[in-house]
């Protein structure tokens, strides 16, 4: 037990009643550990109270004997604690002791889990905090446990005790303290708050949950920075203002209704949990998230909070709010989250949904402690849903909403079931946003403005009735009641009051339309109707105007309403709502109107409205009403920008369809006419321009269109305007035009460089104080610190260099999408000027930008379009500005920012936006969807209001309370005359109504249509006028005497009528045919798109050929259209090569292009004028050699030719390994050691085109049947036509014929409709008429129905029409004649007969033998004609049956074709499948070959290198000899020095490197003593041996100079070569280096080779056991088959011809067997010869060597190469110059000998001369040391004696020369420091110089 607690056991024999009593006072009244200290917060701390204690239930392990004494002991304690009298442990715990059967309980389970708790946490977590998590945690863990653990079987007791809690200390804020300060630039200047927020008259009724209860009088709900306290009682507001966001984000209420938790927006918003109603602030929670809470709940017993983060963290967080301290964090989503609430019920469940997800969330114990787990929801087959209301129910089940309506029940993460109201209709119409469970039934919420309940188990029970189609199930809906017509409700909650003495219980519904309403949900018959509350602005509000005259306001929103405010008395005056979305709102001053009760705003849809302001009517409880005074529609969408002149005579609006249109104020908004904006750009704002005088000429307006284009057009004069007709302008009234161009990138480019300018002279300034101080210090010598500041300068300079280059490749970024402009403003004071706000990626800054004409544009050149000023707005965060407003006086400057913010900008001259002062930046709206769309100052800038997209409306005043007041007197709102509304007025209600212009159109045509009418009635009167004269014309002719009256004729019309009716007809018929051209062109397109559909996309039709005299059919193959890539297709895989083998682009590693044989031919030399005869002759020698080298050459390089190339070879090799595998073996395809050749390789190339021939084989195949079908069917035709020939004669010869010897014909099948469908794709003319003529008489016959049935026809009824068709006429077809019957003739003679007398007379013989001869020939032709129709049929059926049984054998080669094309398609798609994976393994080999080759190129470069370079080498030795043998023969003139010049000569000099590149020039500027560093530079190296104590550096003086000097400069040159040599043995070596890695490269590729063809192999065998596993099916007939078992898989397939070919190549092979044996021997024969005469050849080729190198020896004394012998030319001017150099060099050697006799006579004379003045200079020596030693002498003297020294100039030149010797041991001190510091050395410096004192004079 803790301390603290006291533990009584009784025997339970009460324990029934003890538990009814405590849970009579739970209920009762539940009171929280912290009320003590709510109610007590302004008083002292009184610690404990009973209060401190609650009820714990905890599992004590006792073992079933200790039961009594643990009952004793506890009675002990109690009874001395009552002796003790400790005030603490007053009351008594009372302990329930309950004895458990054996196992554990799930109290002991509790206890566990609690302990575990307290080990982890540790002391600090209270019993509180361990009680909440115990609850938690879930029954399958506990299980899980239980399992694990097997704790021994025991008896247990659960003892309820009471535990004194650990309070946490009293935590105290002052909401002041609290508050983040606003934001200024300078606090100086901002002591004092500059405005105060009044009153807030909006509402933000689109946020989710923004409505909740307190108490029974006040809601609260968010309104951007404060939150509105409403008493929906008496309707007044208070506000809380937020601590350190910028807006609030959620709200939540405690379930004891004292305290709720606000949650904050912005830059590390706070939780500031607060108390109702003091509105303390009891705790302040942070951390939770970065910027955005979107949800804040408390738990069920109020002790934990959950909040839910925005973007970007998204971090749900868990708090014990009471401690102020987080319990768990975790991340909720990726996407935005909407709520997040704890589980009634399930204790530590929560659950959260949002964008597209719900997810359900679980608070678990794990073996690293307390965990948050997450089960995000599964929509399955669902729809993915945005899920905004759902409710858990107490089984851990969740009900949801959905965007369609329907409700989703979800269990386990998986929805379960679908609520519907119908099968095919949702519960609400739109997104459910809410679900409520009361009392025991589900309220739900839509969007549709209906509040529905559903039955509790009919949803828990949905899941029965769901099937595995569809979860959807149908429910009926218990009750619904309609909150309002077109409501959207958002939010509901419950405002009950049981406590109240009359009790109550009602809903405030959140309508997104502006309204709190309240509701009874009762559903009784008593119910009342919900009544509203509040109202404000449904959505953003747009614009906002204050009255120039009065203390009014007005709003418009995007709800289409206008409300009208008394700023003054904060109540709603007015308002009227349209069925359009507000854009924009003006209120004209009292200039226009005296009273200033007149608005104008413009909407959505294009209409402008003009209203009007009037007194209270009788039918609102409003004081006044709204009137509409006109209404027009000028722009088919948007009104975006509206405004009035200067004397606000003309109204100009522009609109997104890219036009402005202008009105005559004066004259009631009479439209006057509109002009086109270039290319018809969407408007976006207009206004006048700011102009001194008042001409008319001079008006013009500002318009901005889309895509930062700022347009200048000139206004029309009223005299220039005529809309008779249209409102159109039609001149041009464009003038100058300014298109804006970024600058930002530039700009911010310069501030970084800038910045970086500023903390580079910042960091010297730190540098150089760190400098002088270690000076100071005597850290390092300034001589030290100036070459360290040296060397650091040369280090930077690579650095500077970098960065100049970076900087001048800068290039400033331009948006590809131009930024709009937001804001237009006209400076008041500088004209021409205008300065703008844009938004995107312009922001940050306001723009001064000056309009340019076309000819300023050019000369500005690239700078056109760029702003001549950009304003920084300082700390805008890169937000735009959305809305400006200057002061009356000019001195201020408002600005609304996009993230709901406002500005109060001081100007330091007016009216001059370019300087700005200091600043007040306070959050006012939403920072997330609160944008400031309006911001008003009124008359008297003493008060502003800012509007926003949130929909709400602050009122801020810029006076102190005490002017505020007299204010408030002063203002007194008038009143407004009552008017009525003018009924002739109407409203627009469509919002697709027609435009000013539109409806100018449509009179316009009206008009003409009713002159038309006009018209036409009068000429119909004067025709019938003219009938009537022409009647009365003709009765008077008609009266007249005969002889006088006109003729028919002459009284006839004149043609002219004719004429003119035909032109009529003409005419009518012209536009009939117009009218009809669309029907026309659509039947047409119609008829060709069923062509191209059926008809065109088949190559040939099926038709069908049947025979005369059987029922034998045979039908066509149907054949389609090949498509119209198939021919590309083809000519691609034919064209296209076929892929060589890997082998064949692989060079072999020692294979060598081969040379061109094509050598040039040297011409003729030719003798010059003046050649010596004997060097032409040896010239023309040498030529003829060369020629002969060449033509051998020539014949050696096409006897090369005959040699077989690597290829030939290759092929060769490969052809006998070929043969040498295969031979005698047939190589199966799935033997193992089957290899695949080149040319049967599959590849995709290979496939395809099998593919594509295959398919045209079939389709030329299918063709070409076709087409002996059509040749069939036409000679059916001429059968026929034959027939019908023959068939006309017979009918002639048959009519001889008595009735019983006429012989009847077999029926005659004609050609039916199926063997010619083409035909019935085909009309003519006539057919159409014919039908035509059917149809008309069908429907004649149905207009006289009952005379048809009056008059019973006797004739039999029409037969039926046959389908109309069209047969050719080149067939000679004609329906087939019926023989008609012989007494149908007799009776037609008869009837002739009967006409003429009858003589009765008896043939005569001749008559009877005639008779008989027609009948004999009547009979045989009857016989004959018959027989010949019979052969026609014959011909036929014998031709049809032939083509059938060619089908059948086509039929067996096309479905084989069709196997063939399934097994050639599977080889296609595994050819394709492996086509990438042997394309990289043959890349890889490629590479690893074109490696080699290139290291074989680089391999043969370098050896010729490596030999020039031993050939250099080899020269440098003979060199390095030549200079030794050079010093011997100068150490012949002195032999006793020979050893000593050796050694000179010998001597190892190694000069020091060269400085590195970039040191200062002032090297070579060093004095003496630099010279004599520098010779002290070179390292000696000089060999011991042999030293005979001389100086190698100074020559002894026996030894001659010149002899000295010569070693010395020869020594200079073996230094040079020195150099050489060891420069060329370091290329050597690198040389070397380079071959062995380049051999390295090789083996390298050669392996990586080896591995890639080992690869390819293996990958080709596996492709091949794969197209060996691809089914074949082939057809065999059975006398192919020898061999039948009941497995043929191992049987073999194969072709008769492959057999016999086997066979006849047997006898071949042997007789190519004893031919290749006898060649083989020849050609052993003929390389035996070969070889003996090579062997000779070589023998002669050697001695002729010997001889050549002897005879070179003779004459060069050399050996040289042949090829340089070949190659020198003699050249004649080469020649006479040698000679002249020969006699020249005769000539010099005697000038030189000469002067060697001379310069010794010369040597003679100057060392006499100098021995000379050597004893002159002794001499003179000796002189100036007598002098020296006497100055001193004398100086001694005038030291003892001074003062006979007193002449006065010799003092001053003393003095003087002091002077002198002073300055000049300055300078050379300074000359000492600056030499120093030049020859100074990075590595080493040197010593610094050390200070002397000046001489003493």
């Amino acid at each position: 037990m803790d301390s603290g607690t006291v533990v009584d056991v009784h025997d339970g024999e009460n324990d029934e009643e003890e538990d009814e009593d405590e849970s009579k006072k739970k209920e009762e009244e539940v009171h929280y550990e912290w009320e003590s200290e709510l109610e007590e917060y302004d008083e002292p701390d009184v610690y404990p109270s009973e209060k401190d204690y609650k009820w714990v239930e905890e599992v004590v392990e006792v073992l079933e004997d200790e039961a009594k004494s643990e009952k004793e002991e506890a009675e002990h304690k109690e009874d001395a604690q009552k002796e003790e009298g400790d005030e603490k442990n007053k009351e008594k715990k009372d302990v329930q002791i309950e004895e458990e059967k054996e196992g554990e309980k799930p109290g002991e389970e509790k206890v566990k889990e609690g302990e575990e708790k307290k080990e982890e946490g540790g002391e600090e977590e209270d019993d509180e905090h361990d009680d909440v998590f115990v609850q938690s945690a879930p029954e399958d863990e506990q299980a899980e446990d239980e399992e694990v653990k097997g704790p021994p079987k025991k008896k247990f007791k659960t003892v309820l005790v009471r535990k004194l809690i650990e309070r946490p200390p009293k935590i105290h804020y002052e909401p002041s303290e609290e508050r983040k300060e606003e934001c200024t630039d300078d606090p100086f200047f901002y002591r004092i708050k500059p405005f105060d927020m009044i009153y807030s008259f909006g509402y933000d009724c689109q946020r989710m949950a923004n409505l909740h209860v307190l108490d029974e009088e006040t809601l609260m709900f968010m309104s951007g920075f404060v939150l509105t306290f409403f008493n929906h009682e008496t309707k007044q507001k208070t506000h809380l203002r937020c601590l350190g966001g910028s807006s609030f984000g959620a709200l939540a209420v405690h379930p004891s209704r004292k305290l709720f938790a606000a949650a904050e927006k912005g830059t590390s918003p706070a939780i500031g949990i607060w108390s109702w109603p003091k509105l303390q602030l009891f705790r302040k929670l942070q951390g939770g998230t970065g910027t955005v809470y979107a949800s804040v709940n408390f738990s069920p017993d109020g002790i934990l909070l959950a909040s839910q983060g925005g973007e970007p963290d998204y971090l749900i967080t868990v708090w014990n709010w009471l401690r102020e301290t987080p319990i768990l964090r975790v991340k909720s989503h990726a996407q935005d989250v909407y709520r997040v609430t704890f589980s009634k019920e399930l204790a530590g469940n929560l659950t959260t949904s949002g964008l597209c997800h719900i997810k359900f969330w679980k608070m678990a114990h794990t073996f690293t402690g307390l965990k948050l787990k997450g089960d995000i929801g599964r929509f399955g087959k669902t729809e993915l849903s945005d899920i905004e209301g759902y409710v858990e129910m107490p089984d851990g089940k969740v009900v949801s909403g959905s965007e369609w309506g329907n409700l989703l029940v979800w269990e386990n993460g998986l929805i379960i079931a679908e609520i519907c109201s119908r099968v095919d209709y949702p519960c609400h119409l739109g997104i459910v946003r809410q679900i409520v469970l009361n009392d025991g039934e589900f309220l739900t919420t839509g969007q549709d403005g209906w509040v529905r309940t559903w039955n509790f188990d009919a949803i828990d029970t949905a899941e029965i009735h769901t099937t595995e189609e569809s979860l959807k199930v149908p429910l009926k809906v218990v009750a619904e009641v309609q909150v309002h017509e077109n409501s959207d409700l958002w939010y509901l909650v419950k405002n009950d009051s049981s406590g109240h003495k009359t009790p109550y219980s009602f809903w405030f519904a959140q309508d997104g339309k502006g309204f709190i309403w309240k509701v009874d949900l009762s559903f009784l018959f008593t119910a009342k109707e919900p009544s509203l509350v509040m109202t404000a602005h449904g959505g953003a509000i747009v614009g906002c105007r204050l009255s120039a005259l009065t203390c009014l306001m007005a709003t418009l929103g995007e709800d289409g309403q206008i409300r009208v405010y008394n700023y003054i008395t904060q109540e709603l005056v007015a308002s009227r709502t349209f069925n359009a979305p507000g854009t924009c709102l003006l209120w004209p001053s009292f200039e226009f109107d005296s009273s200033c009760a007149t608005l104008i705003a413009g909407f959505a849809d294009g209409v402008l409205r003009i209203l009007s302001l009037s007194g209270k009517p009788s039918d609102t409880d409003l004081p006044m009403s709204i009137n509409l005074e006109v209404v027009s529609k000028p722009h088919s969408r948007n009104i975006t920008g509206m405004a009035l002149d200067k004397r606000e005579e003309f109204l100009v609006t522009g609109g997104v369809d890219g036009t402005i249109f202008f009105f005559n104020a004066r004259e009631r908004f009479e439209p006057m006419t509109f002009i086109s904006m270039p290319e018809y750009l969407p408007v976006h704002d207009v206004q006048w321009v700011n102009i001194n005088s008042f001409d008319d000429e001079r008006k013009k307006v500002l318009v901005v269109l889309e895509g930062a284009v700022i347009q200048e057009v000139l206004a029309p004069k009223l005299e220039e305007i005529d809309n008779t007709t249209s409102y159109f302008f039609a001149e041009e009234k464009l003038l100058r035009r300014f298109d804006f161009k970024s600058v930002k990138s530039k700009l911010r480019h310069d501030e970084q460089l800038k910045k970086e300018q500023r903390e580079e002279e910042e960091r010297q300034k730190v540098i150089e104080e760190e400098n002088r101080r270690k000076v100071e210090d005597g850290e390092e010598t300034q001589e030290e610190q100036d070459l360290r500041l040296l060397a650091e300068a040369e280090a930077n300079e690579v650095e500077t260099k970098r960065i100049a280059e970076e900087r001048k490749k800068w290039r400033p970024y331009i948006p590809p999408e131009p930024s709009p402009i937001l804001i237009l403003q006209q400076s008041p004071i500088h004209e021409n000027t205008l300065i703008l706000s844009l938004g995107k990626y312009d922001t940050g800054y306001l723009y001064v930008v000056h309009l340019q004409d076309k000819e300023e544009k050019e000369a500005n050149g690239a700078q056109a379009g760029e702003p001549v000023l950009a304003i920084p707005i300082i700390e805008s965060n890169d937000v735009p500005v959305t809305t400006i407003t200057l002061s009356q006086e000019g001195d201020q400057m408002f600005m609304g920012f996009e993230d709901g913010r406002v500005r109060l900008q001081q100007l330091i001259f007016p009216y001059e936006l370019e300087n700005p002062g200091p600043h007040w930046t306070e959050g006012i709206h939403d920072c997330v969807r609160g944008s400031v769309t309006a911001l008003a100052l009124d008359k008297d800038d003493a008060f502003f209001v800012t509007c926003g997209r949130d929909g709400n409306c602050f009122l801020f005043s810029l006076l102190s309370k005490e002017d505020q007041d007299e204010l408030r007197q002063k203002f007194k709102l008038p009143d407004f005359a009552v008017k009525e509304q003018n009924r002739e007025v109407r409203d627009v209600i469509d919002r697709d109504a027609l435009t000013l212009e539109t409806l100018k159109n449509v009179a316009k045509e009206m008009a003409l249509m009713a002159q038309a009418k006009k018209n036409k009635a009068a000429k119909r009167e004067e025709i019938a006028r003219l009938r009537l004269w022409y009647g009365e014309l003709v009765k008077r002719n008609n009266e007249l005497p005969e002889d006088v009256r006109l003729s028919r004729v002459e009284l006839t019309i004149t043609n002219d009528g004719q004429i003119l009716k035909e032109k009529e007809f003409k005419e009518a018929r012209e536009e009939i045919t117009k009218v009809m051209a669309w029907e026309c062109e659509k039947c047409s397109v119609s008829l060709n798109k069923l062509k191209n559909h059926f008809k065109d996309v088949v190559h040939c039709n099926l038709f069908v050929l049947k025979a005369f005299n059987s029922d034998i059919e045979l039908s066509s193959f149907r054949i389609p259209e090949f498509p119209d890539f198939f021919e590309d297709a083809k000519d691609k895989v034919l064209n296209q090569r076929t892929p060589k083998p890997i082998d064949s682009e692989v060079m072999d590693d020692e294979g060598s292009p081969r040379g061109s044989s094509n050598l040039d031919m040297e011409p003729c030399p030719v003798r010059k004028k003046g050649m010596d005869k004997f060097v032409y002759k040896k010239m023309v020698r040498l030529w003829e050699r060369r020629q002969k080298k060449v033509h051998r050459q020539m014949e050696w390089n096409d006897f090369l030719k005959t040699e077989p190339t690597d290829d030939d070879l290759r092929e060769e090799e490969y052809a006998i390994n070929d043969a040498r595998l295969n031979m005698g073996d047939m190589k199966l395809k799935t033997a193992a050691d089957y290899k695949v050749p080149p040319e049967k390789k599959l590849t995709t190339h290979r496939a395809r085109k099998k593919l594509v021939l295959l398919e045209e084989t079939m389709f030329n195949m299918h063709n070409d049947f076709n087409n002996e079908m059509k040749n069939l069917r036409q000679q059916k035709i001429c059968h026929l036509a034959q027939i019908e020939k023959f068939k006309q004669l017979l009918f002639k010869s048959q009519k001889d014929l008595p009735e019983d010897e006429i012989k009847r014909l077999s029926y005659i099948r004609p050609l039916s409709p199926e063997e010619d469908p083409d035909t019935s794709f085909s009309y003519t003319k006539h057919d159409v008429i014919a039908y035509k003529q059917t149809l008309d008489m069908e429907a004649e016959v149905k207009k006289v129905p009952s005379l048809s049935a009056q008059k019973k026809p006797t004739v039999p009824p029409p037969q039926k029409k046959r389908p109309m068709t069209r047969r050719k006429s080149s067939v000679g077809l004609t329906p087939v004649l019926k023989m008609e019957p012989r007494h149908v003739v007799a009776r037609e003679e008869r009837d002739i007969g009967s006409y003429v007398e009858k003589i009765s007379c008896k043939p005569s013989p001749l008559e009877v033998q005639i008779v008989s001869a027609k009948l004999t020939t009547a009979r045989f032709n009857q016989d004959y004609y018959i027989e010949l129709i019979e052969k026609e049929k014959f011909a036929f059926d014998a031709k049809l049956k032939l083509l059938r049984h060619k089908k059948v054998k086509l039929d067996y080669l096309l479905k084989v074709a069709d196997a063939r094309m399934v097994l050639l398609t599977n080889e296609f798609i595994l050819a394709r499948n492996n086509e990438a994976m042997e394309k990289y393994i043959e890349k890889c080999m490629l590479k690893a070959s074109k490696e080699k080759k290139e290291c074989l190129l680089e391999l043969k470069v370098l050896n010729k290198k490596l030999d020039m370079i031993k050939k250099n080498l080899d020269s440098i030795t003979k060199q390095r000899a030549s200079l030794l043998n050079e010093v011997l023969n100068i150490a012949t003139k002195a032999p006793s020095f020979e050893k000593y010049l050796i050694r000179v000569f010998k001597k190892k000099i190694s000069k020091k490197k060269e400085k590195a590149e970039g040191s200062s020039d002032s090297d070579d500027d060093s004095d003496d003593s630099e010279d004599s560093d520098d010779d002290s530079d070179l390292i000696m190296d000089e060999d011991d041996e042999d030293d005979d104590g001389l100086d190698v550096d100074l020559p002894p003086s026996e030894l001659s100079k010149e002899i000295y000097d010569s070693v010395i400069e020869v020594r200079t040159r073996r230094v040079n070569v020195d150099e050489l040599e060891e420069a060329a043995k370091a290329v050597y070596d690198e040389t070397n280096a380079a071959i062995n890695s380049l051999k390295n490269r090789i083996a390298s590729a050669d392996v990586e080779f080896d591995s890639s063809r080992k690869k390819l192999d293996k990958f080709v065998k596996e492709m091949q056991e794969k197209q060996n596993g691809i089914d074949v099916a082939i057809s065999v007939k059975k006398h192919q088959i020898y061999y039948m078992a009941a497995d043929m898989e191992e049987a073999l397939i194969t072709e008769n011809s492959a057999i016999n070919r086997l066979k006849s190549r047997i006898p071949e092979l042997e007789t190519e067997k004893k031919q290749q044996k006898a060649k083989v021997q020849a050609t052993k024969r003929t390389f035996s010869q070969l070889h003996r005469n090579k062997l000779k050849f070589l023998d002669r080729l050697e001695e002729m060597d010997k001889t050549c190198d002897e005879e070179m020896m003779k004459k060069f004394g050399a050996i040289r190469p042949i090829d340089v012998l070949e190659n020198f030319q003699i050249d004649p001017e080469v020649t006479d110059l040698k000679n002249v150099l020969t006699v020249n060099q005769t000539k010099d050697l005697r000038e030189l000998c000469d002067l060697r006799l001379e310069e010794r006579h010369l040597r003679d004379t100057d060392l006499r001369q100098t021995i000379r003045q050597n004893e002159k200079l002794h001499t003179k020596a000796k002189m100036l040391s007598d002098v020296f030693e006497m100055q001193k002498h004398m100086e001694a003297y005038m030291n003892v004696c001074p003062k006979e020294v007193d002449n006065l100039p010799i003092k001053n030149e003393l003095r003087s020369l002091r002077r002198l010797v002073l300055d000049q041991w300055r300078s050379i001190h300074a000359l000492n420091l600056e030499v120093a510091q030049l020859t100074s050395r990075p590595k080493q410096p040197l010593p610094a110089i050390q200070k002397k004192n000046p001489p003493k004079l």
